[in-house]
């Protein structure tokens, strides 16, 4: 062979190896992005790096990994990203947080954070939910370091791969006015950029307002992957029309179940008299070995006590007459509703529940004492010495109020009731009696009333030390 031939030969060999290098590059690169399927929560505990995690749909328990491992659910998603190859300029990604890197103050119109990426050439994109603040710093281009400065509260993380084609993750976050702190159109003319450039989208970077007439969204999508879940999106726009506690307002009538949410010592007091009960979670809550209070908690997480079997992440606590934006993303899975469920301990629920009723049937007697205190210094004057037939009248229809309330009260309200019967029966029957009479049997009257009335008032007395003892609890 000749020298030419052979040098031809070597340079074309070259040229292929050269070629198949380059191809391997960026394939390395599209399928390093968004390589795997996730539907991942991951529980940071405060002040470490420790953290929990389910993984999978298999999974029955929590499983310990420090957050900043290699292998960390949080490390593997985010390092697509930061550690792509050379097509990292077209991956498209969005990143919002009320707080953000840098920021000195939070955002005052909402609370969301978290961030959305994908590539056109896997088909899928990535919804990464998040508490934490100042988070993801896109600076810093190792997901192991994100967190070395911000370890001092526990936060939650939750991961769900979607169809980048699906669109319906940006129009719920358009309703929870997120502050948007990081974006990238992909560089080259792809599928992911057309979707980039798609008109929820748009309308999200954006900032276009809702135009919506009930300032709701509600809607149900599914993640990818050979098993996936039904992902289930609760947002609302904030205005005047769309206003106050959001949980009982909006999330759970459209969850159609009552929640428990994790509140710590909330403002509000569990709601149970609607449909749907909004139960409070007061904690402090246990997994494994840690032991966490939402004093040190960044997460707020709520589960379906009744229905479909519902876990829900947010960043929206509950308030009472808030005008803020808010959603939350809520997924079908049986096992991280079950965790977090047990979560929920009944025991606190129980201990709650005793207290309530302690406190209601001393409220039943100050709403009697209120009422006999009305009755008698307004309708009977001067006991009954000069409006003897009206005052009796009066009674009367207090004694059907006392007896409708003794049939749902205690024991010793029902004794009350009896006593209080006993009395008016008695004046009753002497409506009749000769003036002469009145005065003896009017102060007999009197005196039995006038010890119902300390008995009631020793009672409030005990429901004030009820009180002592839950604000101490």
């Amino acid at each position: 062979m000749k020298s030419e031939d052979i040098q031809m030969k070597y340079y074309g060999i070259e040229l292929i190896i050269e070629l198949l290098r380059t191809l391997k590059i960026k394939m390395v690169g599209y399928l390093k992005f968004m390589k795997m399927n996730f539907r991942t929560v991951q529980y940071k505990m405060k002040d470490n790096v420790d953290s929990y995690i389910i993984t999978n749909t298999a999974a029955a328990d929590w499983r310990d990994i420090a957050i900043n491992n290699a292998n960390s659910p949080m490390v593997l998603t985010l390092d697509q990203y930061f550690k792509a190859a050379g097509d990292k300029v077209d991956a498209a990604i969005i990143a919002y947080n009320d707080l953000p890197p840098g920021a000195v103050r939070p955002n005052a119109e909402s609370t969301a954070k978290g961030l959305v990426a994908w590539g056109a050439d896997t088909g899928k994109a990535f919804w990464y939910v998040h508490t934490m603040h100042k988070f993801p710093d896109f600076k810093i281009a190792d997901a192991s370091l994100l967190l070395d400065d911000l370890i001092e509260k526990a936060a939650l993380f939750m991961c769900l791969t979607i169809d980048y084609k699906n669109t319906a993750w940006a129009k719920a976050l358009l309703f929870e006015k997120p502050l948007i702190y990081f974006s990238q159109k992909p560089q080259a003319v792809s599928d992911a950029q057309v979707v980039f450039l798609e008109e929820d989208i748009t309308n999200l970077l954006n900032e276009s307002p809702v135009t919506l007439p009930n300032n709701i969204y509600s809607k149900n999508v599914t993640t990818t992957g050979a098993t996936p879940i039904v992902i289930h999106y609760i947002a609302r726009y904030s205005s005047k029309t769309a206003q106050g506690e959001i949980y009982s307002r909006l999330i759970a009538p459209a969850l159609q179940s009552s929640v428990r949410i994790w509140t710590g010592t909330s403002k509000l007091n569990s709601y149970c008299s609607g449909t749907y009960k909004i139960e409070n979670v007061e904690g402090p809550i246990k997994i494994k070995t840690h032991e966490l209070t939402k004093q040190y908690d960044t997460s707020v997480w709520s589960v379906t006590t009744t229905g479909e079997k519902k876990f829900c992440l947010s960043n929206v606590e509950r308030e009472s007459a808030s005008f803020k934006a808010g959603g939350v993303i809520c997924v079908v899975q049986s096992n991280i509703q079950g965790l977090f469920s047990a979560l929920a301990s009944d025991d606190i629920k129980q201990f709650q529940f005793v207290l309530f009723q302690r406190l209601y049937q001393v409220s039943a007697y100050s709403f009697l004492l209120i009422l006999i205190k009305s009755v008698f210094s307004v309708s009977c004057g001067s006991w009954f010495h000069t409006q003897y037939p009206h005052c009796i009248q009066e009674l009367h229809k207090f004694r059907l109020h006392a007896n409708s309330l003794g049939q749902a009260r205690s024991t010793r309200s029902s004794l009350f009731t009896q006593s209080l019967t006993q009395t008016l029966d008695v004046m009753a029957t002497k409506s009749k009696v000769e003036a002469s009479f009145l005065p003896k049997k009017l102060d007999l009257g009197k005196r039995r009333l006038d010890r119902l009335l300390e008995e009631l008032n020793q009672l409030l007395d005990k429901r004030a030390a009820v009180r002592e003892i839950e604000e101490q609890l």
